[in-house]
């Protein structure tokens, strides 16, 4: 997804942010949640700027951003 937009959509940069934490691969990880920020603030969508700021913050603590799958899905066996 980021190549096709050219990487120009936060959104999905801060999910290949997120995905190299997820991996362990921190150093990545900061530097892609940086250019989601930067390009989030270029585009002046405060909603994307205050999540790209997070998943930052999250990444440089050394953390990993997980979703816990909903709770009215039943695994499949």
């Amino acid at each position: 997804c980021c190549e096709i937009t050219q990487f120009k959509q936060p959104a999905y940069i801060n999910t290949l942010a997120v995905s190299y934490a997820a991996a362990g691969d921190f150093n990545n990880a900061v530097q892609t949640a940086r250019r989601a920020l930067e390009i989030a603030r270029l585009v002046k969508k405060q909603n994307l700027i205050d999540k790209s700021q997070m998943y930052l913050e999250m990444i440089e603590s050394g953390k990993a951003f997980y979703q816990k799958p909903k709770s009215d899905h039943t695994p499949v066996k």
